[in-house]
């Protein structure tokens, strides 16, 4: 099966997805780019896990697209 995907307006996936969940799939996304990011630049030997020191509402509360976001998580290294 081909599946094809089409350029859809921002608009219209908001409205169609709804504007909480994308904004919840984002900062998800945006959390675990830096923290693996970073692990990686550290060098350090983590498991996969993560844990987020903020409620999401909280999270969702500071969000703005564009701007600086500020988080706090801890990460389990495994110290190989």
């Amino acid at each position: 099966m081909n599946l094809v995907v089409a350029q859809v307006p921002k608009e219209v996936a908001l409205h169609l997805i709804g504007p909480s969940k994308v904004k919840k799939a984002a900062i998800k996304k945006i959390i675990n780019r830096a923290v693996a990011e970073y692990v990686e630049k550290e060098n350090l030997d983590a498991a996969k896990n993560l844990k987020v020191l903020q409620s999401y509402e909280e999270l969702e509360a500071t969000f703005e697209p564009g701007k600086e976001f500020c988080f706090d998580a801890a990460v389990h290294l495994t110290g190989s």
